[in-house]
């Protein structure tokens, strides 16, 4: 016997909710000192950003992540052996993605979109 909850009844749930579904949650314990943590490291990637070499760093972690092109069928790999390079390069895509994102913020400009990137 399947003990998950149809989808009917989880629609008919969330229906019953009404709006008051979509209203703001309390933050989870912990929220206010990550916020406060994010908002200092945006400071520090605002210091970092004023420096060429920093500028250097990301511009080289962008060339041997985001911006390199890897067609893993053409390499010969193993079905698992690619499935574990692809996880490690989205893991390296990721970071570098983030600290992009951090940069941006820091720097007041739009954040890029995951497909501009």
């Amino acid at each position: 016997m399947n003990r998950e909850p149809s989808a009917e009844s989880l629609i008919k749930n969330l229906a019953a909710q009404g709006w008051d579904f979509f209203k703001e949650q309390p933050a989870a314990p912990g929220h206010d000192e990550l916020r406060q943590k994010r908002e200092r490291l945006i400071g520090v990637m605002r210091v970092l950003g004023q420096h060429a070499e920093f500028n250097e760093l990301m511009e080289h972690l962008l060339d041997v992540t985001l911006r390199r092109v890897t067609f893993i069928g053409q390499l010969g790999m193993p079905r698992e052996q690619a499935i574990d390079y692809s996880l490690m390069r989205e893991g390296q895509n990721s970071i570098v993605a983030m600290l992009l994102t951090m940069l941006a913020e820091a720097r007041k400009e739009k954040s890029p979109a995951p497909r501009d990137i």
